[in-house]
């Protein structure tokens, strides 16, 4: 038996030497950057808009400063696989890229935008956390000493009523209908799986004694927790 060994050594992104980095996030072809002044650097694949940078170029090589975000202190980034979140001091969401199944949260009318939008639905709102997924993005909120799971996956394509697709390929969800999951007290880290419909969230060591990862929601459960909403 002939065992092959490979080493993967990553590349120094030298255009970012004089920036303290405190966070990446990476989407399929393209990379968020955030240095601990709350500025957000982009660099990648910018065919939908992902990297939130004005031009026609499809690809960016070297990491380049969102201006637009640079009145703004940003404290989280996340990345889908085609769009791109960012969080503010403030308790602001902004969303970019591809807007396909409604993952940036303003409406299905818009394609795609090329540069940083606020989430006007979400004004108002202490958020603790954002993640994105392959087409959709979750955002975490804190409302006092406890936090609460909302979801904003899809806008419906075809009315403002959200609606479940007939062959299980697309889950739409109005952002709109922001519906509490019933988790627990605590949860410390949301994270997004791209496929498989998965949610796992890593709870608060002191309320669960684990600190294992626990997945609390699938395709079926998503969808059980939709129809409910709608009854509500």
């Amino acid at each position: 038996m002939i065992l092959l060994h490979f080493t993967v050594v990553g590349n120094h992104v030298g255009a970012l030497d004089a920036q303290n980095i405190v966070a990446v996030s990476c989407g399929e072809a393209h990379t968020l950057a955030l240095n601990d002044k709350g500025q957000v650097y982009a660099w990648g694949l910018a065919t939908d808009g992902q990297l939130g940078l004005p031009g026609t170029e499809e690809c960016i090589r070297v990491p380049r400063n969102i201006k637009s975000l640079s009145e703004i202190q940003i404290v989280q980034v996340a990345c889908g696989y085609y769009h791109s979140l960012a969080l503010s001091k403030g308790s602001e969401v902004f969303s970019w890229g591809q807007n396909k199944y409604g993952q940036l949260g303003l409406g299905y009318e818009y394609k795609k935008q090329n540069s940083p939008h606020v989430i006007k639905s979400l004004l108002g709102i202490p958020f603790a956390q954002i993640a994105a997924g392959g087409a959709h993005s979750f955002v975490l909120t804190l409302s006092g000493e406890n936090f609460v799971l909302k979801v904003l996956v899809c806008e419906s394509k075809d009315s403002s009523i959200p609606r479940i697709g007939a062959d299980r390929t697309n889950l739409y969800i109005s952002i709109n209908i922001l519906k509490k999951l019933p988790l627990c007290n605590r949860v410390t880290k949301l994270i997004c799986f791209n496929d498989g419909g998965k949610l796992v969230v890593l709870p608060n060591y002191s309320a669960f004694h684990s600190v294992n990862p626990l997945v609390i929601l699938n395709y079926d459960q998503l969808i059980s927790t939709y129809r409910s909403a709608l009854k509500t």
